[in-house]
Order: C-alpha cells, then structure tokens, then sequence
C-alpha cells in the first residue's frame, strides 16, 4: 500500500539525489472531501524546516463526477504584479486524473473549491468525495 516501506523507499530515491539518501519525508495521506468541504488558497509551504519536493494530487471521484458536483482543483500559479491570478485554471475532478506539480512560494498557489453534490458510481447522490495527497 501507499504506506509500506516499499512504497517510501521508490519515492525517496525517485524524488532525491543520492547526496540526500537517508533524508526522511512524510507518507502520503488520504483526504476525504465531503459535502460543503473545499481548501482555501493556499501553496503546500508551511514555514517547518521540511518542505514538500513534489505534490501529487490522485482524485477519486466516481465516473458520473461532473461539473455541477464542485470539488475542482483551482491552479492559481503565481500571482501578477497586482495581485491577481492570471494563469487561474479550474480543473474538474475526472475519475481516475491525478495533477502533478513542485510546490514554492511565490509558483504554486491553488485551492479546492467546495463540494456541491456528490454522485456515487451506481448514480446515487451520495456525500463524499476521496483525494490521496
């Protein structure tokens, strides 16, 4: 699974060269989104001595995910001279799409909007939605 030693040892020598072996760095972690749940502009830096080298966003949504049910990633990238987000881009949840992208600063703004209806794979409403982060 995403948690086993396995799966830690093939990120840490995909993402570090070899003068950073033994370097630690945390698991990957689930995120359920529920009906109402969104996640403010934000950029995955947090001011702690560790830093994120790659985010990977892997949506779960079903098949009959659509626009109308919310929950769409908001890549904001850097913000312009005046404070605006010229590169805004709003990317649907589609099932089984995942984004990929090196957090920073200044570069990699983004935010969740908020779930608006969930529908699950059988086309019943239902009242969550998963992300592995």
């Amino acid at each position: 699974g995403l948690k086993s030693p396995g799966w830690a040892a093939a990120l840490l020598r995909l993402l570090t060269p070899e003068s950073l072996e033994g370097a630690e760095f945390d698991l990957p972690y689930f995120r359920e989104y529920q009906l109402g749940d969104y996640a403010t502009l934000h950029n995955d830096v947090d001011g702690s001595a560790r830093q994120r080298l790659l985010c990977f966003n892997l949506w779960l949504p079903t098949s009959l995910w659509d626009l109308t049910c919310g929950g769409g990633f908001l890549w904001c990238g850097q913000p312009s001279p005046d404070d605006s987000f010229r590169e805004a881009r709003l990317i649907p949840p589609a099932f089984n799409s995942a984004s990929l992208f090196v957090p920073g600063t200044a570069t990699s703004w983004h935010a969740v909007e908020a779930v608006r209806r969930i529908v699950e794979a059988d086309g019943a409403r239902g009242d969550e939605r998963l992300e592995v982060r």
